[in-house]
């Protein structure tokens, strides 16, 4: 509605980080949740902060499928950061 009211092309993107939060059970079936309703909100993008592995990446890719996520990754000891490739094959 923004977009088409003012005339302005931009991009939405919505961002979570559940993992900050230590009163949530299942941090990644809550960010998953958030970023669905994100979409539902009008959001272009998702990003979900904090995602610890290709599990991880996978399941939330799987449940925002039509819509672009972001994928951010830092280098920590023992972690293996995907390539552009992979990162895209999993809906990156």
């Amino acid at each position: 509605e923004l977009r088409e009211r003012s005339g302005v092309d931009i991009v939405i993107i919505a961002r979570t980080d559940c993992r900050k939060d230590q009163g949530i059970d299942d941090p990644l079936e809550e960010a998953k949740r958030r970023c669905q309703a994100f979409r539902s909100a009008g959001a272009d993008v998702a990003y979900a902060e904090g995602l610890r592995d290709e599990r991880e990446m996978q399941s939330l890719s799987d449940a925002m499928r039509g819509t672009p996520c972001m994928l951010a990754q830092v280098e920590a000891p023992g972690s293996v950061p995907l390539t552009p490739q992979q990162a895209h094959a999993m809906g990156f």
